[in-house]
Formats: C-alpha cells, sequence, structure tokens
C-alpha cells in the first residue's frame, strides 16, 4: 500500500520505488516518529525491511518533525551510525 502511493511519484519509472530500495548497497539509516500522522511508522518499517542491513530508529515520543522534536537523540543516532561505517 505505501510503496503504491510512493510509485506513483517515480518519474523515471525505470524501476519500482521498491526494487530501487531493494538495490541499494550504501550504508542507511532510516528514521521515524512514532506519532507522525503525516508519513506513519509502518512506512519506515516497511522502506527499513526493502533495504538491505539498514538501520531502523523509530522515536517513541516524535511526529513527523524528529529533528526538531529529538535532535539530541538524533544526533546520537545519527552519530553511531556514522561511526559504525566509519563515515564519520
Amino acid at each position: 500500500k505505501t510503496m503504491e502511493a510512493m510509485e506513483k511519484y517515480n518519474d523515471a519509472h525505470l524501476l519500482s520505488i521498491e526494487d530501487a530500495l531493494k538495490h541499494l548497497k550504501i550504508p542507511v539509516l532510516v528514521v521515524g516518529g512514532l506519532k507522525d500522522s503525516i508519513v506513519p511508522a509502518e512506512f519506515s518499517e516497511e522502506i527499513h525491511w526493502l533495504i538491505r542491513n539498514s538501520k531502523l530508529k523509530l522515536f517513541k515520543n516524535a511526529h513527523h518533525r524528529v529533528p526538531i522534536e529529538e535532535a539530541s537523540e538524533l544526533n546520537k543516532v545519527v552519530h553511531k551510525f556514522l561511526d559504525s561505517h566509519h563515515l564519520h
């Protein structure tokens, strides 16, 4: 259902969004808020499951503005993710 909605925005039509996500071979951190009513957490979870070896972090008390609502904790999560992939 979520992927179908994303497909509408795929102008290139070369690969479905789902196929494109499955082929990513770079470290990916998927972040979302459990209280997000604009982009539900299920959307983040689905993206996480499609991207091999991705990391998912859902913030329990965050809505749609995770970088504002959980700035300090998000900063820690991003730094840990970057360090774990030697990207920092």
